[in-house]
């Protein structure tokens, strides 16, 4: 057990897993959606539409804030522009 902890620690294990996969104008979109759920959430008065907004903010603005999407991963979604070698 210790073996394969190690192992995996030193060799990355899963360090490409959670690579970049939200691209420029994505994120883009990503912030302005998260960015307008974060002021609707002080419009609204009802708590479930409240805490829909930040939600929906907090996903918009982390995806966008850290350039990964879990859904697109699990999708196998990709919207950064790679550049050939």
């Amino acid at each position: 057990m210790t073996s394969f902890v190690v192992e995996t620690y030193v060799s990355g294990g899963d360090a490409d897993r959670f690579a970049a996969d939200v691209g420029g104008i994505d994120r883009l979109f990503r912030f302005g959606v998260g960015f307008l759920s974060l002021m609707l959430i002080f419009l609204t008065h009802d708590l479930a539409l409240q805490m829909v907004f930040g939600f929906v903010a907090l996903m918009g603005l982390g995806t966008a804030a850290t350039g990964y999407c879990p859904i697109n991963d699990t999708l196998g979604l990709d919207t950064t522009v790679k550049k050939e070698k």
